[in-house]
């Protein structure tokens, strides 16, 4: 499975020269909660079978982007908040923003920050890309870059009201 987050991770690193950080979250289920309850009061009967449990779920909980939208926070010209996904998922994750996360979206750019998203799709061939101290390297995998702007987020208000 391809790992968007560190796709663009690494592209703003050594493409870009940004200071990153990775802005998303772990939230664990409630299994995870519940076993960790039991253990606290000391209740051990209780904690094991929340993690007899557990043990039979695939995935003991779920990832959370900061605010809803953001991936990744970087430092370039300014702060720029990404949400990473792959190329034929862009319009979806845009709609997400300028949707459900509206409120924050605006709050973002209002505090002077840029919203990006970055949608990565693999080249049959390595593609020579400049980075940021001009040297050439090459890569397979290149994202699309698309700004949300306060413009984007209201015709998307426009467009659902209409």
């Amino acid at each position: 499975m391809i790992n968007y987050t560190k796709l663009s991770l690494d592209y703003a690193r050594d493409i870009l020269g940004w200071t990153v950080a990775k802005a998303e979250y772990w939230m664990p289920s409630s299994l995870v909660m519940e076993a960790s309850q039991h253990a606290c009061r000391g209740n051990l009967f209780g904690a094991n079978q929340a993690c007899a449990k557990l043990a039979k779920t695939r995935n003991a909980g779920v990832r959370k982007d900061l605010f809803g939208f953001v991936d990744i926070v970087a430092l370039g010209e300014q702060i720029i908040a990404i949400q990473s996904t792959s190329y034929p998922n862009m319009s979806a994750r845009r709609r997400k923003i300028e949707g459900e996360c509206t409120q924050a979206a605006e709050a973002w750019i209002r505090a002077g920050g840029r919203i990006e998203v970055w949608g990565f799709r693999k080249h049959d061939s390595f593609q020579k890309v400049e980075r940021f101290d001009g040297t050439m390297t090459r890569r397979k995998w290149l994202p699309k870059i698309v700004e949300v702007t306060k413009e984007s987020m209201y015709n998307e208000k426009i467009k659902a009201a209409g």
